[in-house]
């Protein structure tokens, strides 16, 4: 079962390109811009502007952002690649789901699980903003690995 909602995932991934995209990837995309927001106010970073509303550029699209006011050394890069924290949070709400009894409760919350999933990857705009401040990003790698060992 945990391989179907990996799978799940990789379609919606899949369909990034699709004009459907938003509306299959909402669920990912409120909880990628909530822990843009929830990490930043944690470090002081000063979030000021959410929104999940996609806007078109000229040459992609936005599904969602958040600003922030202060972007330093020490937030930049956490708050930068906070949706990497989707997949375990993902996993933690895997054996819940299992357990829900009712068909229809159980394949969206599959659906959310699997868009989390999803959308839990840094876009572009997240790891140029991470690169920018290297120091802080080699030093909370650091402690990263450290406190896995």
């Amino acid at each position: 079962m945990t391989l179907f909602i990996i799978l799940v995932a990789l379609a919606i991934f899949a369909l990034r390109h699709s004009s459907t995209f938003w509306f299959v990837a909402l669920p990912g995309t409120i909880m990628h811009e909530s822990l843009h927001w929830l990490v930043g106010k944690l470090l002081g970073a000063r979030p000021y502007n959410f929104s999940v509303v996609p806007s078109c550029g000229p040459d992609h699209v936005t599904y969602g952002s958040v600003s922030f006011e202060n972007f330093n050394t020490v937030n930049a890069a956490p708050t930068a690649l906070a949706p990497l924290l989707g997949i375990p949070l993902a996993l933690l709400a895997w054996p819940y789901v299992q357990g829900i009894e009712d068909l229809w409760a159980k394949l969206f919350a599959i659906w959310c699980l699997a868009a989390v999933m999803a959308q839990s990857l840094p876009s572009q705009a997240d790891w140029a903003v991470a690169l920018r401040h290297p120091v802080g990003l080699v030093c909370w790698t650091g402690a990263f690995v450290y406190f896995l060992l």
